[in-house]
């Protein structure tokens, strides 16, 4: 855009109130730009150069190809020694400079070409790499890093300093409701690995180098925290189903330029196992597996194995690519008993209990017997007896007919004779 302003305004000709190009120099440039830490502490850098008379500078950073920045410049007046700070130090970091010093009069027109010291960067320590993270079962965190690599791009310039050999390191996490980080040992160490003792999650962990000359560079890592809600029954008939229910969610740490809060999300996807133990201080072992699904819900399902504890676990999850670490997470242990069948079982009630057991095929609607008169264990088989039985009835009232007609039939026959 601003190359085609330009070429408007060189066809157009000149405008009125602005020169068409910039007043020839009338002063020379200054020379031997120099650049130099102030001390050993590495704390300020010292700019100095010649020149001829006792004229006003302006001391300013630019890159390379000599182009302008937005750091603020310096200016020394006349009478005063050719140094300087340099402008903006501190503040800029991982860029390439030049520092330009030019002539400029009391209103700050620039009187002559500027003067360029040789280039230099301002680089940090190289950035270290964390290659994992490891949330355990005991609640803490293992994670370890390597150190960066860096390409020094003004090899030999006057303001380098040699890396420190070894490398150090300080493992640092984020834990409070602030965007800030705590260091986690009391000096850097050399070792590239670190165990987070346990804390409430969400939470990052990270490390930073000790600052060089510029700065210092670090880089974080998030262990989203866990939730599991499970619904386990206390008693389930032996042989029976058990069914186990719940959900698990994610607990993510989020964080504006000051405070932090934690988001819950469903924890789609996440491995889910059922365990159980024959009683406390027994070792826990696995029944079943599922995965939550897309609304973190889950569901276990499967033939009751026996009276034991059980709970359900969200083993920890590893960093790995784009998906941050998970804590581990476990259920507390429910204890569920066996309980009897369940009315309405295999085996039909007896004589004793009232015949109030039924079977698989809907039985057991007989009314129960009382078990007396010698009864007791005989089943109640319902209506296949009523035919016998009514039979058995009639037979007796025929028998008892005939009976009384043969009594009759004799007594007439007495009387005749």
């Amino acid at each position: 855009m601003w190359e085609n302003f330009a070429a408007v305004l060189a066809l157009a000709g000149p405008v009125a109130g602005v020169p068409s190009a910039l007043p020839a120099p009338t002063e020379p440039a200054p020379a031997n730009v120099t650049v130099a830490w102030a001390s050993p502490a590495h704390d300020a850098v010292v700019v100095a150069w010649d020149e001829t008379g006792d004229v006003r500078n302006r001391v300013a950073l630019v890159l390379p190809d000599g182009s302008a920045t937005a750091v603020a410049t310096l200016t020394v007046e006349a009478g005063r020694p050719n140094v300087s700070e340099l402008p903006g130090f501190g503040g800029l970091v991982d860029h390439d400079f030049r520092v330009a010093v030019t002539v400029v009069d009391d209103n700050d027109e620039v009187l002559s070409e500027p003067g360029l010291s040789p280039a230099f960067d301002t680089n940090r320590p190289p950035l270290p790499v964390i290659e994992t993270v490891s949330p355990r079962a005991d609640g803490t965190v293992a994670f370890s890093w390597r150190s960066g690599e860096l390409v020094d791009t003004t090899p030999g310039d006057p303001l380098d300093v040699p890396a420190e050999v070894p490398a150090r390191f300080i493992p640092v996490a984020s834990f409070s409701d602030f965007n800030d980080y705590q260091e986690l040992v009391p000096q850097p160490i050399t070792a590239t690995s670190f165990v987070v003792p346990d804390r409430q999650k969400p939470y990052n962990v990270g490390v930073r180098t000790p600052p060089n000359e510029w700065s210092f560079s670090g880089v974080s890592a998030p262990v989203h925290g866990t939730r599991v809600t499970a619904t386990i029954p206390k008693k389930v008939p032996a042989g029976g189903k058990l069914t186990v229910t719940g959900k698990a969610i994610s607990l993510v740490r989020a964080c504006d330029p000051g405070p932090c809060w934690s988001i819950e999300r469903a924890d789609a996807g996440r491995l889910l196992r059922l365990e159980s133990r024959a009683g406390a201080g027994a070792a826990w072992q696995p029944v079943a597996t599922t995965r939550a699904r897309a609304d973190g819900a889950f569901t276990f399902g499967l033939k009751f194995p026996g009276a034991r504890d059980y709970r359900v676990v969200a083993p920890a999850v590893d960093r790995s690519g784009d998906e941050a670490a998970r804590a581990y997470f476990a259920t507390p242990a429910v204890a569920i008993k066996a309980a009897p069948p369940a009315s309405g079982g295999d085996n039909g009630g007896d004589g004793n209990n009232g015949g109030n057991g039924g079977n698989n095929d809907g039985g057991g609607n007989g009314s129960g017997g009382s078990g007396g008169g010698g009864g007791a264990g005989l089943p109640i088989t319902g209506a296949p007896v009523a035919g016998p039985a009514v039979a058995g009835g009639l037979l007796v009232a025929f028998g008892v007919a005939f009976a009384l007609a043969g009594r009759r039939r004799g007594r007439r026959s007495a009387q005749a004779r």
